[in-house]
């Protein structure tokens, strides 16, 4: 039985979803299980790709609560695509990102059911767990350093990875060197010349840019969250302890990590900061 709830897709491309679940979830647990219910809506936390939420009951009770992520360029939402540099844009990112470096590393970000990637359709599905938990901004005092210490332990694990780069290579990932930085920069003094009320800024900022790429480009590498804010971390609080989960989307980049990748806080922004560098430092 498969039910859409109000808002949803097509019947056609509910049984597009059913067919891509029974292969993945073939390919995941090595068997054939029997989907006995599925119940689909669309996302309300979409930012960018087209997103879904699945509830899959397979037979013997288990219940499996997904997403589904379109990261083909049309699925993007129009007013993201018309920003969005299409050189930035490669659909098998997240995919191999998930496949290739995040699902052996015991880190406890969502773990990836599968993919199903078709480039003559034009179909990159992505199905991951749709964590359960509270945003890390709806939380406050030790879950901002519980953050801060797991963002510090991935950091310290990827950059202690001796076969990073050929990971980085086969996930498509961006790198983050002083071609790519200074790239940016070349895009803000194109835009300053259009918006001339931003224009004294980005001169300012020019004259101090070099010095910063300099120091950046000397930090190891390591796998880093592209946009490690406080409304895309989530917090899994049990009786076991706690998981930091950030969402889907921004693993993309290899670069250099630093303490601006921390989420930004009003309050207590320092003790913050000083959780995530007691956990760099080396013992």
């Amino acid at each position: 039985m498969t039910r859409c709830r109000p808002g949803g897709s097509s019947a056609a491309h509910i049984d597009d979803i059913r067919r891509a679940l029974e292969g993945v979830l073939t390919a995941h647990f090595g068997t054939l299980p029997s989907l006995i219910d599925l119940v689909h809506r669309p996302s309300p936390y979409r930012a960018g790709f087209a997103l879904e939420e699945l509830e899959v009951r397979l037979d013997a009770g288990v219940t499996l609560r997904l997403l589904c992520k379109d990261l083909s360029r049309e699925a993007l939402l129009e007013n993201v695509r018309r920003v969005k540099p299409s050189f930035l844009h490669d659909p098998l990112r997240e995919i191999e990102t998930y496949r290739t470096i995040l699902d052996s590393s015991r880190l406890g970000t969502a773990t990836c059911y599968g993919a199903v990637v078709d480039h003559e359709r034009g179909r990159y599905w992505l199905f991951i767990e749709n964590v359960a938990g509270c945003t890390l901004y709806q939380i406050g005092g030790p879950a901002w350093h519980d953050a801060a210490r797991w963002l510090a332990r991935m950091h310290c694990h990827f950059a202690g990875q001796p076969n990073l780069t050929d990971q980085a290579r086969a996930a498509h990932l961006l790198r983050h060197d002083g071609d790519y930085y200074r790239l940016w920069l070349r895009r803000a003094q194109d835009f300053s010349r259009i918006r001339g009320n931003s224009r004294r800024f980005i001169e300012g900022l020019t004259t101090r840019y070099d010095r910063v790429v300099e120091r950046l480009v000397t930090l190891p590498p390591t796998l880093i969250h592209g946009e490690f804010f406080a409304s895309n971390v989530l917090v899994q609080q049990s009786s076991e302890g706690g998981r930091v989960c950030p969402s889907t989307g921004k693993w993309r980049r290899l670069g250099r990590a630093s303490s601006t990748s921390l989420p930004s806080r009003p309050a207590g922004q320092n003790a913050v900061a000083w959780r995530w560098l007691s956990a760099t430092l080396p013992k």
